[in-house]
């Protein structure tokens, strides 16, 4: 919540065309102290932060006001991750169109998630329109955002679907992803960005591609002790082995079977079972 509420401090900022060089002139508060209030670090003591509010013209109801935006965006993060489209719908058009005007993040926010039902409906061309969209505001806001690297993956897939270059696209999501910094709260997120993009690869016979981003799910798990998707990564690896007839191919084979029992996928077991690998 806190770093929900400081962006839109520091999206009021950059409305207004200040630095925080700025900011700290105006509001007689110093640079560093800004600095730590805008990246969710501090919120400053009382006077600072009121002082802030009034230097950025900000009133108290306007900004009470946003603490309702938090649980749209937190909704169509549940919505996205379970594909549940009616809620998303929903969702989006239970938000004023006056609340998006004010908060341009969350604007983008639902840019993307537009452009996700445009997708779900078939419209290909106003999916991407929606997502080059979301994609130049997101570049000028926050060119590290972990939804930047989402957008290019999805506007990759459409591409792909109608038969044009996609590689630069999923190239810039691999480039976002890994500036993006990995904590606690975001990892299964980039998990999934890494698994998607490895998935892709595997259709286009991009192998070494492949590895890499199987490799940079893997660790991530371990890092964060998680067994999250583990049983999806393992099985793309297995895909993997058989299309590149690596000697780890049973191996790998037998650990998926021994994973579903942990971790049980009716899709992958669905698919394993229809997988007849031979024992040299």
């Amino acid at each position: 919540m806190l770093k929900e509420l400081m962006f839109y401090l520091k999206d009021k900022r950059q409305r207004l065309k200040w630095t925080q060089h700025d900011l700290s002139l105006e509001s007689s508060i110093s640079q560093t102290v800004i600095s730590r209030i805008e990246n969710g670090h501090d919120t400053g003591s009382v006077r600072e932060f009121f002082a802030l509010l009034e230097t950025l013209d900000i009133d108290r109801e306007e900004f009470i006001m946003q603490l309702d935006l938090i649980s749209p965006r937190k909704q169509l993060d549940d919505a996205r991750k379970h594909k549940d489209f009616t809620k998303m719908k929903q969702v989006l058009e239970g938000i004023p169109s006056y609340i998006r005007e004010k908060n341009s993040y969350l604007n983008t926010y639902c840019i993307y998630h537009e452009a996700l039902l445009s997708y779900r409906e078939n419209n290909l061309d106003r999916a991407i329109q929606l997502l080059q969209e979301a994609k130049s505001m997101l570049e000028t806001y926050n060119p590290m955002d972990m939804i930047l690297a989402e957008v290019h993956l999805m506007l990759g897939i459409i591409e792909l679907q109608l038969g044009r270059e996609a590689f630069q696209h999923f190239k810039k999501a691999n480039h976002v992803i890994k500036n993006v910094p990995v904590t606690r709260q975001n990892f299964k997120h980039i998990v999934r960005i890494y698994g998607n993009l490895a998935a892709i690869y595997c259709r286009k016979g991009w192998f070494h591609l492949v590895k890499r981003e199987l490799d940079n799910a893997t660790t991530l798990q371990k890092q964060f002790e998680s067994s999250y998707l583990k049983t999806d990564i393992e099985y793309s690896r297995l895909l993997l082995y058989m299309n590149t007839n690596d000697p780890l191919l049973y191996d790998q084979y037998t650990y998926v079977k021994c994973l579903l029992k942990d971790y049980p996928n009716e899709k992958i077991k669905q698919s394993l079972s229809n997988i007849r690998i031979r024992i040299n």
